[in-house]
């Protein structure tokens, strides 16, 4: 343990200089501008994954999948990995790739976003026995980028 002690204390005892970096420029695209869809696909991921998880915990609070694309009773990975399919396919990377407008693409990620919202308030009242539903509402909506 003494080597460590004399080392530190040599490394220590030498003046510490900053570093002259003045010859890394930071080069930026000052015209580049990111698509609004970008912000509303982070934002829409929080209320995916919340509802993934009240899909997880269906089971040990005793209720059934009512998506007939998941099953009654799905495993974990299966609802994993249809959260994960779904979070690909409302990505900007994915959507881009489509050539459809800005609006369209702004659009699809904000559905998603509502339909996740809307999906989680209703498992939150359910699993308070405020209310019970049978079938997956369904809804839309139209973003414009002004």
């Amino acid at each position: 343990m003494k080597p460590f002690w004399i080392i530190l204390l040599l490394a220590l005892s030498f003046p510490a200089q900053a570093a002259d970096l003045s010859y890394f420029e930071l080069r930026t695209m000052p015209n580049h501008e990111i698509p609004a869809y970008w912000v509303n696909y982070a934002r829409a991921l929080a209320p995916l994954n919340e509802d993934r998880l009240n899909t997880l915990s269906l089971k040990e609070r005793g209720f059934k999948e009512i998506n007939p694309l998941l099953g009654r009773q799905p495993s974990d990975l299966r609802i994993n990995a249809w959260f994960a399919l779904h979070a690909l396919l409302i990505s900007p990377v994915v959507l881009e790739q489509l050539n459809i407008p800005d609006w369209m693409i702004l659009s699809i990620i904000d559905t998603s976003h509502f339909h996740s919202a809307w999906i989680t308030d209703l498992n939150q009242r359910a699993f308070s026995q405020e209310i019970h539903f049978k079938h997956l509402p369904v809804g839309f909506v139209i973003s414009a980028n002004f």
